[in-house]
């Protein structure tokens, strides 16, 4: 997966540019109305993340070929008046911002090797009640399916999962009382 965090990278570097402030970072995904409340101190703003990974196929010799979903999120917030101009709403400063990571995104292989254009490129308005109220925010979603090549996990790369190597699970049957009647311990060399 670590190609995939490149790629995200890449994501955010590339469209920093368009945000005032370039407040542009990765996110780890989709959020609720608590979560919106702390990002509307730091808008406007752009969080980049992969939703999922809805397709794969086995390439030759063990390489894969990945499809990820990507998606960026557009906070939008009023934007003051400047130079005698009236102030930008949220609503009018989030439809700019979704259209300029559009443009930006169409053909954009985010300077990766092995990956595709984006497909499927398509923006939402999501829009809420209770988001525009309790935080002062619009809310778009630029989302797009995009194929990346990887190369498959070498046994060095297996090795620097640590926390893959070891499992601890207690498990209370029942009654359930907190005692555990059955322990698994599993180290993997």
């Amino acid at each position: 997966m670590d190609r995939l965090i490149q790629i995200r990278d890449q994501i955010v570097a590339a469209l920093a540019p368009l945000v005032p402030g370039g407040n542009c970072q990765a996110h780890d995904g989709r959020f609720n109305l608590d979560n919106l409340k702390t990002l509307a101190t730091k808008t406007p703003a752009l969080l980049a993340a992969c939703l999922g990974i809805p397709k794969i196929e086995m390439q030759s010799q063990g390489d894969y070929r990945l499809t990820a979903q990507w998606a960026v999120f557009v906070l939008g917030k009023d934007l003051p008046a400047a130079g005698g101009a009236a102030k930008t709403g949220r609503g009018a400063a989030a439809l700019a911002l979704a259209q300029a990571v559009l443009l930006t995104t169409a053909g954009n292989r985010w300077g990766a090797a092995n990956t595709q254009a984006p497909t499927d490129l398509k923006a939402e308005n999501l829009f809420s009640a209770p988001a525009d109220q309790a935080a002062g925010l619009a809310l778009w979603a630029v989302s797009w399916r995009q194929t990346v090549e990887v190369q498959a996990m070498t046994a060095a790369d297996i090795a620097a999962l640590n926390d893959f190597l070891r499992f601890y699970a207690d498990w209370d049957l029942a009654p359930k009382d907190g005692t555990p009647e059955a322990q698994d311990h599993i180290n993997l060399p």
